[in-house]
């Protein structure tokens, strides 16, 4: 029987999470991927793994699996023991690693800028122009050719975050319906989520002609606009907005009067594009 391919074994881990509790998004992607928090702790106190990180971050024109690649074949220490795969895997969460807040324990630090590790490794961060860009990814992509062959992400830039971040999405509304549908007992929040959903409101638009300018300066302001529990604000307000899309396209059910109902949120307010975020006026 054919070993099991790489998407294989993620839909397996995936679909083997329990309902509770909720991952958070980078526990999420250690536990899909079978990567332990030990692995990458130890992998952050190499020198050659934070430069590899730093070169999938900085230049796109390397893919993640070059990153990897370089890291596998020049690394000094052994252990721990990674597969190509893994290797891939590891400086991918390790990025989001960095961005974690520097008290969680998971947090990776990198004290070198860019232009240092470039100067400590500069066949890892070599000087391409414009003219040569184009043989530059050639080769590159020559050098990853028989690497993590099996891996979806292995010529993918950084912003496969965002691919990332839907498929958590996925999995955190799965399981958190209960806490979607306390904010969807609320007519007012639906008639913000109709109305952002047909293009009137920004999500700050939305909230603060929901909440109103007190509650949106006094409470939601300190704690980062955050409305869902366990999210971090980014995360928050794609949750809210992938909610506004399912109304918008007639996946979740809302009032037809919320229109009539709440006609003073149904005006277009987009402070955060328009700089007109000082000129509101709260209508509640």
């Amino acid at each position: 029987m054919p070993e099991p391919s790489y998407v294989q074994r993620v839909a397996a881990r995936r679909g083997a999470l329990p309902l509770s509790p909720v991952l958070d998004f980078v526990d999420y992607i250690l536990a899909v991927c079978g990567i332990d928090r030990a692995t990458l702790l130890e992998l952050s106190k190499q020198d050659l793994f934070l430069a590899c990180i730093a070169r999938y971050i900085w230049a796109p024109t390397a893919p993640l699996g070059y990153a990897a690649r370089y890291f596998v074949q020049h690394r000094t220490e052994p252990l721990p023991a990674l597969a190509d795969n893994e290797a891939v895997d590891c400086i991918r969460i390790a990025f989001y690693c960095q961005c974690l807040p520097a008290t969680d324990p998971r947090h990776v630090s990198d004290d070198k800028r860019p232009d240092q590790r470039a100067a400590l490794y500069p066949d890892l961060f070599p000087n391409v122009t414009r003219e040569s860009l184009a043989a530059y990814r050639e080769r590159v992509s020559r050098k990853t050719n028989d690497f993590a062959v099996d891996h979806p992400l292995r010529e993918a830039s950084f912003t496969v975050r965002s691919a990332d971040e839907d498929d958590y999405l996925d999995y955190w509304m799965e399981r958190s319906e209960e806490q979607i549908a306390e904010y969807l007992a609320d007519d007012r929040f639906c008639a913000g989520l109709d109305a952002w959903g047909k293009g009137m409101l920004s999500f700050h638009g939305m909230l603060q002609k929901v909440y109103g300018r007190d509650y949106y300066d006094r409470v939601l302001a300190p704690r980062q606009y955050v409305l869902f529990r366990g999210l971090d604000s980014f995360l928050s307000s794609m949750v809210a907005k992938k909610l506004a899309d399912d109304v918008a396209g007639g996946r979740r059910t809302v009032s037809r009067h919320l229109r009539e109902k709440y006609p003073e949120i149904y005006v277009v307010y987009q402070p955060e594009h328009d700089g007109a975020r000082d000129s509101y006026v709260d209508d509640r």
